[in-house]
């Protein structure tokens, strides 16, 4: 036999929430804040959930905030994702350069890349590449390349670096 008793929550706005029996109340946002809640043999445990109340609002405030700040990634190809918060375009000795970074990945190998694109030389330079297996880690550089004069891989990069170049300028055109 479970005696009847009523459990009163004071509430932020001070109106009282009565509830019957033996209750249990979860409140969690991420497991952070938990309330329990139990009656027995005609006692209350009365709660003021103020700051209950601020200290789930504050953490969905939070959670909100880390959902928002997305990277802006843009899928370049089946392979290929740019990171076009990192494309900035920059002027050495007056001449217009991009600097970006990709994420390439093809099979288990995770190639982080950065880019260096002199718009006025028409040269394209793989900076940094940092690679990832399952097992090793190596960082790689190489020099600038002749667009112009360059192989097919070369080539199909300067494409890439135009096509964030034109990304770039939309955007500082908004």
């Amino acid at each position: 036999y479970m005696p009847r008793c009523f459990c009163q929550i004071y509430t932020h706005n001070n109106l009282t929430l009565s509830l019957p029996g033996r209750i249990f109340f979860f409140f969690g946002v991420h497991g952070i804040i938990i309330l329990l809640v139990y009656c027995n043999k005609g006692w209350c445990i009365q709660v003021k959930t103020k700051k209950i109340v601020l200290a789930l609002a504050m953490t969905l405030a939070i959670s909100a905030t880390a959902f928002a700040a997305k990277d802006n990634m843009w899928q370049y190809n089946k392979y290929t994702t740019i990171d076009m918060d990192s494309a900035k375009i920059s002027y050495d000795m007056g001449r217009e350069v991009l600097t970006f970074e990709t994420i390439e990945v093809a099979g288990d190998t995770t190639d982080y890349c950065t880019y260096v694109y002199n718009v006025d030389d028409q040269t394209i330079q793989l900076k940094e590449m940092v690679t990832k297996t399952k097992k090793s880690k190596y960082k790689s550089s190489f020099y600038p390349e002749d667009i112009k004069d360059g192989n097919s891989v070369i080539k199909a990069r300067a494409r890439m670096a135009n096509d964030v170049l034109e990304k770039v300028r939309q955007e500082r055109r908004k």
